[in-house]
């Protein structure tokens, strides 16, 4: 399994935990898959990029589609995200979009 989740005890949040390396096109059925599952709830969204290390525009295109089921009523974190992820989606201006959270500071 390349993604997993979760719900969060406060019942109300769900993460979602990629397990590649690489937040890429070859996750998009799976991590479709947990979106759906939890998207119509009233759940707010967690993505753990804990074991991410390179996210390309597959990769931000999920983020999208998660903005895309989540808005405008539903919050989306991203957290532990390493330095070159941080990086790129701050150049892709989604920290105007999801909060984002580095593994540790940079």
């Amino acid at each position: 399994m390349s993604v997993s989740s979760k719900i969060q005890a406060d019942g109300y949040t769900v993460q979602i935990s990629p397990q590649n390396k690489n937040f890429d096109y070859q996750i998009w059925d799976e991590f479709m898959s947990q979106l759906e599952q939890y998207a119509k709830g009233k759940f707010n969204f967690v993505v753990d990029f804990t074991a991410v290390q390179h996210i390309d525009s597959s990769g931000i295109g999920l983020l999208i589609k998660l903005r895309e089921h989540c808005m405008p009523y539903k919050t989306i974190s991203c957290t532990n995200l390493t330095d070159p992820v941080f990086q790129r989606l701050k150049a892709s201006s989604f920290d105007q979009l999801f909060t984002l959270s580095c593994a540790s500071k940079y």
